[in-house]
């Protein structure tokens, strides 16, 4: 459940107990912020829930009816309620009953009679954290939706560099077509041969936007995705851009991955690769940029299977990432580019993918003359 906060958000507790003296005095116990919905009916429970953004529960075990393991068994397997945190109210003689509600996924319990001190520190505690989590997580979502215009922002820039070239032929052939016409030199032949490459270069074109499109498609539901597919996909968006700057780009792929798969979103997996092979060419273009060598530069990419997993080195000859930032690389705002005009989320959107989507993990190590990447994801 997502919860937009603001300084005069009351959070709301969920008490369920079919002894109403005791709903009374935990109502006793609440701060002035917080604000109460109560039932001696278990059976109301998800009726309350449907109507109202609840922030914590307060549930006892033993009730007529539906009892509070029941109803915390339900909560979890129902996706609308499954974050909500609840805490078992039990009776002394209950507490071997508590592995039980832990392993149901309560987050505390708090006995009968109730203490009036401990029962108003387990309850701020709980909702405060409760809120926390929400705040971060409301967080981590803008800061991705930051890094997704960023990240079309950049497309769209590759998108012109590369069409920056077949319209300059068209616009050369135009010129040469209406030159040789006003002088009466336009042969057959050749007109021929210039209609030819004209609309050759518009099918380039063409084919550029359906690349794009492809990629931008939307497509919400997690598939089996085969991660060398994706790569070379990722890798003919570039294709121009590494002959454009020589840059040898390699793929090294154990024979066995071409039958593995792991379940995603495509477009997860291709804006990971985009925003690491992106990072390594911009390195290397800055290095070229700022020294006469003669350096051949590369960028490897390496497939292995690992066990059950896909491991991903992506390895180029840059440079490597400044000492004084590698650790924290993948901390939000922190930008690998010298004139931080980037936001500084590339790679951290690619960890919160791998790590929250793929359930996999990244690191970033120096090699001797660039940088490495790394990453391992479960493959099906």
């Amino acid at each position: 459940m997502d919860i937009n906060f603001d300084e005069n958000y009351q959070p709301t507790i969920l008490i369920v107990d079919d002894e109403k003296i005791n709903i009374d005095y935990i109502v006793k116990s609440f701060d002035s912020r917080f604000k109460a919905k109560i039932t001696t009916d278990s059976k109301l429970v998800f009726k309350i829930l449907e109507k109202n953004k609840i922030d914590l529960i307060l549930l006892d075990i033993q009730m007529p009816g539906i009892n509070g393991f029941e109803i915390a068994k339900k909560l979890k397997e129902d996706e609308r309620y499954s974050n909500i945190p609840f805490i078992f109210l039990t009776s002394q003689s209950e507490t071997d009953s508590l592995v039980q509600g832990f392993e149901l996924g309560a987050i505390d319990y708090i006995t009968k009679p109730f203490n009036l001190a401990e029962l108003k520190a387990r309850i701020n505690t709980h909702v405060n954290n409760f809120i926390l989590q929400q705040r971060v997580k409301e967080q981590q979502k803008e800061i991705l939706i930051q890094s997704k215009f960023a990240a079309i922002g950049e497309m769209t820039s590759m998108l012109a560099h590369q069409w920056r070239q077949p319209l300059n032929i068209i616009s050369l052939i135009a010129q040469e077509i209406t030159f040789d016409r006003e002088m009466k030199i336009l042969s057959d032949d050749e007109y021929y041969r210039k209609k030819e490459l004209l609309l050759n270069t518009l099918s380039d074109l063409s084919k550029t936007i359906e690349t794009f499109v492809k990629y931008y498609k939307n497509n919400e539901t997690p598939k089996d995705v085969n991660v060398l597919v994706s790569l070379e996909q990722v890798i003919n968006l570039f294709n121009e851009i590494f002959e454009e700057n020589n840059i040898k780009i390699k793929v090294e792929c154990q024979d066995e991955l071409n039958e593995f798969t792991f379940k995603s979103l495509t477009k997860d997996i291709k804006q990971i690769f985009i925003n690491i092979i992106q990072n390594s060419i911009e390195a290397i273009i800055k290095e070229k940029n700022n020294s006469d060598n003669e350096k051949e530069y590369f960028i490897n990419v390496k497939l292995t299977l690992i066990e059950d997993f896909i491991n991903i080195e992506i390895k180029d000859n840059a440079g490597g990432i400044d000492t004084k930032i590698i650790d924290t690389v993948f901390e939000p705002y922190v930008s690998t580019k010298e004139n931080l005009n980037g936001p500084g989320l590339g790679l951290y959107s690619v960890k919160m993918m791998i790590e929250n989507h793929l359930n996999g993990s990244i690191n970033a190590k120096n090699t001797s003359d660039g940088v490495v990447f790394t990453i391992k994801i479960k493959a099906n």
